[in-house]
C-alpha cells in the first residue's frame, strides 16, 4: 500500500514486497529516489539486519515457534529492532496494542500513532486491511508533508492486493466463488474468516494447509479455536518445509480438536480436498483455500477453465 502511495506521488521510491503486488506486476519496485521500502520478516531475527529510519509494526504475536521461545523472546527482537530508530526516525505503530506498548518505553524515535488515521474505503477486503491502510497513509505523510487527503484516499482505494492474500481466483463450474489467501497463524485465519464471512451468502468452505509441525503443534489450542467462521473445514496434510514429522501432531488431531469445539473438520488429501470442493459447494458458497505452502494449487485447478 505504501509503495502504491509513493508510486502515485512520483516519489520514485524502491519497494521490496514478500508477495507479488498486483500493482506492480511483480515484488519489487525499482525507483530513482532515497527512498527504501521493504517488508521485514523477524524470523531468526533477520530484520535486525536492517537499520530504518521509519519503522512500522502493525503486530507483535508469539510466531515462528521452531526459533523463539514465546512472545516475550518475540518482544525482545522487536525492541532490539525500535532501538536501532535514530533519534530522527519514527516508529508508526498502535501504541495501545497490549503486546507493543511495553516495547514503546524510553525509546528516542518519535512514536506516530497510526490508528488516528481514518478508515479509508479500500478495493479489498477486511478490516486488517483497514489498519494497513492507516499505517501506509501514516508513513506517507512523514515522507511527504505535502501529500493531500484526497491523493491518499485515491491511491488507496484504488489499490489492487498482492498476490496469495484474500486473492479472488474465480468460480467452480458449480458457480462457488473461490478466494486464496497465505493465513497460517491462528490470528491471521480469523481476521481472514471474518472478512469472508461479510462476502459469503451461502456456506464457507476452508481447506486449510497447516505450515510446519512445530508452528501446529506449539499453537494447537489457538488452531482449535480459529475457525469457527467457516461451515466446512479441510485440513491437508501438514506442510514439512525445513522440518521432521516426530508424530506428535497431525492434520488429523486438528480436524478432531475443530469437531470437539463444534466445527465440521474433515482431515482429507491434497485430491481429496479438490473432488469434494469440485462436488460440494454450490453457488452462494465460498470456498477459500488457505496456508502458506502449495494448497493454492487447489483453487488453481478448482477455477481453471
Amino acid at each position: 500500500m505504501l509503495g502504491r502511495i509513493l508510486k502515485d506521488a512520483h516519489l520514485e521510491a524502491t519497494v521490496v514486497v514478500g508477495s507479488i503486488v498486483k500493482d506492480f506486476g511483480s515484488n519489487y519496485l525499482k525507483g530513482n529516489s532515497d527512498w527504501f521500502v521493504v517488508e521485514a520478516c523477524e524470523y531468526e531475527r533477520h530484520f535486525l539486519s536492517l537499520s530504518p529510519e521509519i519503522l512500522v509494526v502493525t503486530n507483535v504475536e508469539f510466531d515462528h515457534t521452531d526459533y523463539y521461545k514465546d512472545l516475550a523472546d518475540v518482544q525482545n527482537a522487536f525492541r532490539r529492532l525500535m532501538e536501532k530508530v535514530p533519534a530522527t526516525g519514527f516508529i508508526v505503530t498502535n501504541p495501545k496494542s497490549a503486546s507493543i506498548a511495553p516495547l514503546l518505553e524510553g525509546l528516542s524515535a518519535t512514536i506516530v500513532d497510526y490508528t488516528k488515521e481514518p478508515a479509508y474505503h479500500l478495493g479489498v477486503p477486511g478490516d486488517f486491511n483497514i489498519e494497513n491502510a492507516r499505517a501506509a497513509a501514516s508513513v506517507a505523510r512523514l515522507i511527504d508533508t505535502s501529500l493531500s487527503q484526497e491523493a491518499l484516499e485515491s491511491s488507496l482505494a484504488d489499490f489492487k492486493g498482492s498476490w496469495r492474500r484474500f486473492e479472488h481466483k474465480g468460480k467452480t463450474k458449480q458457480g462457488a466463488e473461490v478466494f486464496d489467501d497465505y493465513a497460517h497463524h491462528p490470528t491471521a485465519i480469523k481476521a481472514t474468516l471474518a472478512a469472508l464471512r461479510e462476502k459469503a451468502e451461502g456456506k464457507i468452505y476452508l481447506a486449510f494447509h497447516p505450515h510446519l509441525y512445530s508452528r501446529t503443534k506449539d499453537l494447537f489450542d489457538d488452531f482449535g479455536t480459529s475457525f469457527g467462521g467457516a461451515d466446512e473445514v479441510l485440513i491437508a496434510p501438514i506442510y514439512a518445509a525445513r522440518e521432521i514429522d516426530d508424530g506428535s501432531v497431525s492434520s488429523e488431531l486438528l480436524a478432531e480438536r475443530l469437531v470437539s469445539q463444534g466445527v465440521s473438520a474433515r482431515a482429507l488429501s491434497f485430491s481429496e480436498i479438490e473432488e469434494v470442493l469440485r462436488l460440494e459447494p454450490k453457488e452462494g458458497d465460498v470456498i477459500m483455500t488457505m496456508g502458506a505452502g502449495d494448497i493454492y494449487k487447489v483453487a488453481d485447478a478448482l477455477t481453471k477453465n
